[in-house]
């Protein structure tokens, strides 16, 4: 099957805003409405009908912890699916989630909370506790969530360590104190805190840095960031085969930062057998959950390795795509494009819009690394 595209995600939006997102129930003419709306996109429109007939982003939709991996098995398992199409669809249903915001309300989550507290209910008061610390179905409010933490904690249930850990760590509903969300981190021995506290090893100011032990944290946690900086210290270690190892562990949950790095190691064979077609699998994947750099990678090959001149004009497309994920690389390789007539017509004003484009997302990146006390990466 060729590469799926996530333009479809475009033209959802479009008959969403059209006809009403309650389309999307009425499966026939939402069916008509896409294929009118996509008609070279027909593969895509076929996946995202099946799972809206499936009821999948329904239940994304009410879904707090989306588990990439646990819908794709889900999905090759009752629908035949192949991991592709699997993977195109979560991602596609995980970006419209983002875009279009669903924001929904439990008009008694406080009479919930009561008779939680009254019954003993640990279990649905940690979900009270949750949807008050994201604001899912009722406006967040940390403060609340740190009063009903903080009372399951001191019945012994610790699996909310790492969400007491960080209210304390930024100040959330709570004064700020990290020396108290290193104290909460590391009374429960979890993926989440042992995440953390990696990271904080990993990221702390520079008399507080100290990879060994945040290499030690983050190898006992299995989330999929965990994976993503244990390969990040490792590769810095020079350690590549281990360091793809932790990247591959990442993919296979579907990371995008994972699958990237993945994809790059075997195209390079760094610290793996070389498999090009196994690297195209894993940009692909990427592409499909918006991650820039897999787009501007699957760009490159497309132009690389295309003889028609078809196969060139859809690598110019995931360049322009990557240059929405706000991906600077692709708009300097699109900005010399434009300026020497390679692949597209020689354009200046292009030139100068791309290169603009490409200080912005600079500037923005500096920004956000600030923001998070990161300028030194």
């Amino acid at each position: 099957m060729a590469i799926l595209d996530i333009d479809i995600v475009k033209a959802v939006m479009n008959v969403m805003d059209e006809y009403g997102d309650g389309i999307r129930y009425d499966y026939d003419r939402f069916e008509e409405a896409l294929n009118d709306e996509a008609t070279s996109l027909m593969d895509e429109c076929y996946l995202v009908v099946l799972g809206m007939k499936a009821g999948i982003f329904d239940v994304m939709i009410f879904d707090q912890n989306i588990d990439i991996k646990g819908y794709v098995e889900y999905l090759i398992k009752q629908f035949q699916l192949s991991e592709k199409e699997a993977v195109f669809m979560v991602a596609v249903f995980v970006r419209l989630l983002n875009e279009i915001g669903y924001y929904f309300t439990v008009a008694n989550m406080d009479e919930l909370a009561q008779q939680s507290y009254e019954h003993g209910d640990t279990g649905h008061l940690a979900m009270v506790a949750k949807c008050y610390y994201d604001g899912f179905g009722v406006a967040q409010d940390y403060e609340e969530a740190f009063k009903i933490y903080s009372y399951l904690y001191s019945l012994g249930y610790h699996d909310c360590a790492y969400y007491l850990g960080q209210m304390y760590e930024h100040g959330w509903g709570i004064e700020k104190n990290v020396e108290k969300a290193i104290l909460y981190y590391e009374s429960n021995d979890d993926d989440k805190t042992c995440l953390r506290l990696g990271m904080m090893y990993l990221f702390g100011s520079k008399d507080k840095k100290d990879f060994d032990k945040a290499l030690a944290y983050l190898q006992k946690s299995h989330e999929a960031e965990a994976y993503f900086y244990s390969g990040y210290i490792l590769e810095y270690y020079r350690d590549y085969s281990g360091a793809f190892k932790a990247f591959y562990q990442g993919a296979r949950m579907f990371d995008s930062h994972c699958l990237y790095k993945t994809a790059t190691y075997l195209k390079t064979g760094l610290g793996v057998d070389k498999d090009e077609n196994l690297a195209q699998k894993y940009f692909e994947y990427g592409y499909y959950l918006f991650d820039g750099d897999c787009t501007y990678e699957l760009a490159l090959l497309q132009l690389e390795h295309g003889l028609l001149e078809k196969e060139k004009n859809v690598g110019i497309h995931y360049l322009n795509q990557a240059v929405d994920m706000h991906c600077q690389v692709a708009c300097i390789t699109l900005a010399q494009f434009y300026r020497f007539g390679q692949y597209v017509d020689a354009d200046i004003q292009k030139v100068e819009y791309y290169l603009k484009k490409a200080h912005e997302i600079e500037s923005e990146n500096q920004r956000i690394l600030k923001e998070y006390g990161h300028e030194d990466l």
